[in-house]
């Protein structure tokens, strides 16, 4: 099945508050539906005041209008498209973003804590990190050499993993901005990252076929695991799994709680391996079902077992989406594509939603129903940025999300 997507100009709240405000007496921006890879519909609404209401008008069989602060809703033709455009609760971009060019700038990745303070980690397209305390800027680290691929800030919210396609994983300290430890294994870019528990472990993934545990008091590499029948084939993302909890210390290997714990890989060939982190066997993995590369994974936490899951989403190079049963792995439970033939970038479950971005300047949020089936798209306003990553905080109940044109954007969950 092939889903619609929505597509409104990035400018049309600026549209909206000309004629709000009595600058322009009227105003139109457009709205674009892509049916399906070879059909898009472009569709005009018109803005006018009447009496201090500002008046909407999307064509005949078409309606457009604001029921909610936040999101704006249109039908067209007759209720045959329905879709919502869901605003940023707040839009950072012009607070964080460079003062030279901040257009060219790409953030690639992200990470905020609020313990034991609130801070925020951006990585860039450049190989440079900025760490913000309460959004004022207090670091720039520059240990890297190229695209930031990954940031994550430790449990104790003073330390922070970064990762980039130079090779190289490294940990800083957000309080003095020092860089102690740079772990050195991967020979390709490192693409992904997961901190286990405290972090006395983390995990990466690599262009090189492989997930590497770390020990970080030494900066060793425990064990590194493979795909058993392709042992080169690349890895886009890791997710990692934690269906028990335990203090379990292996002292000889310097295993800190992997006891219990697995890692989901996704690769170029478009399987997705699943290995156990403590005996460091292949225990499963989907198939290539859908013939391209699978370029995100996201889990769904079981709202009946605390932190595990049975269903795994992937997103793929070709616009497919699918969602996996892992006690099942051989055929996916169900498939959609959104902006078929277009990559998508990532994919974040969170709070019974499914957020999404694609190649082509498209971001959305599906509803996740209590088979974990998708529907009810919401299409995210991102003001013309490609978004390259999202990330839950759940102390604020919103996923952020970040991507080019040094976008950073909060939505509410």
């Amino acid at each position: 099945m092939e889903l619609p997507s929505f597509h409104i100009q990035p400018d049309f709240e600026n549209c909206i508050n000309d004629v709000k405000n009595g600058r322009l007496s009227e105003e139109k921006f457009y709205i674009n539906i892509e049916t399906n890879s070879s059909t898009i519909k472009d569709y005009n609404v018109g803005i006018s005041r009447r009496n201090d209401v500002i008046i909407y008008d999307a064509g005949l069989d078409n309606t457009f209008s604001n029921p909610n602060n936040g999101i704006y809703e249109g039908t067209f033709e007759k209720g045959k498209y329905k879709c919502q455009f869901k605003l940023p609760v707040t839009n950072y971009t012009s607070l964080l973003s460079p003062m030279d060019n901040p257009d060219n700038n790409i953030f690639s990745s992200f990470d905020i804590t609020t313990l034991p303070e609130k801070r925020l980690a951006i990585g860039e397209s450049t190989g440079e990190i900025k760490v913000f305390k309460d959004f004022e800027l207090t670091h720039r680290l520059n240990g890297h050499k190229d695209y930031i691929t990954s940031l994550r800030f430790f449990p104790s919210g003073e330390v922070l993993l970064s990762s980039s396609i130079d090779m190289r994983l490294k940990i800083w300290s957000a309080v003095d901005g020092s860089n102690p430890r740079t772990l050195l294994g991967h020979i390709a870019a490192v693409t992904d990252t997961a901190i286990i528990e405290r972090g006395r472990n983390i995990l990466s993934c690599s262009r090189d076929g492989t997930v590497k545990l770390w020990d970080c008091g030494s900066g060793n590499v425990i064990r590194t695991f493979r795909r058993t029948e392709m042992p080169t084939d690349p890895i886009n993302v890791i997710n990692l799994n934690v269906p028990t909890t335990t203090n379990e210390v292996n002292q000889d290997s310097g295993d800190f709680s992997t006891s219990g714990k697995t890692v989901l890989a996704a690769h170029s060939s478009g399987i997705i391996s699943h290995h156990d982190i403590s005996s460091k066997a292949q225990i499963g993995q989907c198939p290539n079902q859908f013939n391209s590369s699978c370029t995100s994974i996201s889990l769904r936490l079981d709202k009946f077992k605390e932190n595990s899951s049975k269903y795994v989403y992937a997103g793929y190079e070709n616009g497919c989406i699918a969602q996996w049963d892992m006690r099942n792995p051989n055929k996916a439970v169900s498939h959609v594509y959104i902006n078929k033939n277009t990559p998508v970038k990532c994919l974040l479950c969170c709070d019974n939603s499914l957020y999404l971005s694609s190649d082509n300047e498209s971001a959305c949020q599906l509803s996740l129903d209590e088979n974990g089936h998708l529907s009810n798209i919401v299409s995210l306003v991102t003001h013309d940025a490609k978004i390259l990553q999202f990330k839950a905080n759940v102390d604020t109940d919103s996923v952020w999300a970040v991507g080019t044109t040094s976008y950073l954007g909060k939505y509410k969950v």
